[in-house]
């Protein structure tokens, strides 16, 4: 099966990478090809990737009138690729506009909410009768009901090869907080969490917002609250293996959550602000939900750690999220797209 994967144009497939999209996308690539599909990837131009790469410029602060021309660019680029299938894997709808025509079968993940500009084309998304929509999770694909035709769930995977289980964490104790350094993501309230239960904490992720950094997270770091940086996979892995519990903050709904599984491949507990999908991945034997921008909640909770099986959290990532798992779904799911 050759297959297209039109990705986000943002940001290149490559390491570190920019976040869970990102991470996503080449879990998905490699799955893919590892099976024996031909793959070509359309992305961003510097994407470091070992299968066929089709590069288009692109860049973080990219505006509606050039992602509309780009991904026009992409999706006709798509339909002259010999695909037996094209996948968009990412956040715009750009690419649907240019293959609503497509003889091709078309399939797209949803990573996120339907933002106005999705609502505003709803129409149209209901008339995409060929197109079979992916949601990352139930919590988000409930965001989506009444807008597109069809859709189906398939979770998102981690690499519990590369994300090694660690029985016995490093003493003394840390917390890890992960993720882009964004007010949305909100590691200064994980910071906060971590000096009111008097717990060390690592935080690691590119800095996404400056000005949030140095005006809210900045003046609480400290010997104790490290920033780390933007580290590579590899490295952020290690930090996070050797950890005591992880730190989820966010202030917007996750459609997923991709930080929740991979802690839990560790066999770290979690303590979590109640976002989106978080329930429906940390059932109360691998970790705590406390309410959306409660630090002191969060504080109480994480210093539970000692009660959770850290083999618990571990065997929860790998019967439920493993990569082999999702690819599976994918792989289930575009030969069906194919047969119709």
């Amino acid at each position: 099966m050759r297959i297209c994967i039109i990705a986000d144009l943002r940001y290149p497939i490559a390491d570190p990478p920019a976040g869970g999209l990102q991470i996503h996308t080449r879990l998905l690539i490699e799955g893919m090809a590892a099976r024996g599909h031909d793959i070509v990837l359309i992305g961003h131009e510097e994407s470091d990737v070992d299968v066929e790469l089709i590069g288009i410029d692109g860049h973080p602060n990219m505006g509606q009138l050039e992602l509309f021309a780009q991904y026009r660019k992409a999706a006709q680029t798509a339909l002259k690729s010999g695909a037996d299938l094209i996948h968009v894997n990412g956040v715009d709808a750009h690419p649907l506009i240019w293959l609503r025509n497509s003889k091709i079968p078309v399939t797209s993940t949803l990573h996120i909410p339907p933002y106005k500009l999705y609502r505003l084309g709803s129409k149209w998304l209901k008339k995409y009768q060929h197109v079979q929509f992916i949601s990352i999770s139930y919590s988000l694909l409930n965001e989506w009901d009444g807008l597109i035709a069809q859709g189906v769930v398939i979770h998102n995977g981690v690499d519990t090869d590369a994300w090694q289980f660690c029985q016995t964490p490093i003493d003394p104790a840390y917390a890890v907080w992960y993720g882009r350094i964004h007010p949305t993501k909100a590691p200064h309230l994980a910071a906060e969490a971590a000096r009111t239960a008097q717990m060390p904490l690592r935080i690691m992720g590119p800095i996404s917002d400056q000005a949030y950094f140095e005006e809210q997270l900045k003046p609480l770091l400290d010997d104790d609250v490290i920033y780390l940086g933007h580290l590579s996979g590899a490295e952020m892995r290690d930090v996070v293996a050797q950890a005591s519990v992880g730190l989820f903050t966010s202030m917007w709904d996750e459609p997923f959550g991709l930080v929740l599984v991979e802690m839990l491949a560790c066999g770290l507990p979690v303590a979590a602000f109640d976002s989106g999908a978080a329930r429906e991945l940390i059932p109360e034997s691998a970790g705590w939900i406390v309410p959306k921008g409660d630090a002191k909640q969060l504080a109480q909770v994480m210093q539970q750690y000692k009660k959770m099986s850290r083999q618990v959290c571990r065997d929860i990532s790998v019967e439920q999220f493993q990569m082999s798992r999702m690819i599976d779904q994918y792989e289930s799911l575009f030969l069906d797209q194919i047969k119709v």
